[in-house]
């Protein structure tokens, strides 16, 4: 098995500088139909811990002392970029960016997707629970239509991927509007507009 980064436990992983952090982050999430360079500018935003390398404090050739940097990555990170990768893996599978994504491929605008379908998962586990494939997928077609779309936009577009009717998207997004958690409490992923048109909320 090829090894990205340094091992420092068993469940954690330490990477010096930006390269091997997007090279490890890219490795994982081959296949997602996710452009490579998109998931490169993505590595360092997806809420990694960031610790800053002791120098030795000698200056460069302008006088400057320069902070690197590490990134590490635990175990229950390594577990929410599976998650995310199987996610995007079984959307890309079903032809799902096809339809679903202008142009059909996540492009440089809409790569931010990553990075709030990142932080879609981890504040569900950090609650108690889970997204589910239908939840996941109504995050990555609302994202990547920031203008926003009502619930017969999103069934036209997901049935040409998947079969669902409009009282299946009607009950995914209230379900994502009021998320139940586990600790009891309900977190809001979308959020319907004065005009009927659901967008992303707070990822």
């Amino acid at each position: 098995m090829r090894q990205w980064g340094r091992p420092v436990t068993p469940k954690q992983l330490e990477f010096e500088g930006e390269e091997p952090l997007q090279t490890f982050v890219a490795e994982r999430l081959k296949g997602s139909g996710l452009h490579d360079e998109d998931i490169r500018k993505s590595a360092t935003k997806l809420g990694f811990e960031k610790e800053v390398i002791p120098t030795s404090g000698r200056p460069d050739g302008l006088g400057l002392v320069l902070n690197r940097y590490r990134w590490v990555i635990r175990d229950e990170d390594l577990k929410l970029l599976e998650t995310v990768s199987e996610g995007f893996k079984s959307a890309a599978a079903a032809d799902f960016f096809l339809h679903a994504v202008p142009g059909g491929q996540l492009a440089s605008a809409t790569a931010g997707v990553l990075v709030a379908a990142v932080r879609l998962v981890r504040q569900a586990r950090n609650k108690g629970t889970r997204i589910g494939p239908a939840e996941f997928r109504m995050l990555v077609l609302l994202k990547t239509n920031p203008e926003g779309l009502t619930p017969a936009e999103i069934t036209a577009i997901l049935k040409r991927s998947i079969p669902t009717t409009e009282d299946e998207v009607r009950r995914v997004l209230a379900n994502l509007a009021k998320y139940a958690v586990g600790d009891g409490s309900t977190s809001a992923f979308v959020a319907e507009d004065g005009q009927g048109r659901w967008r992303v909320a707070g990822v």
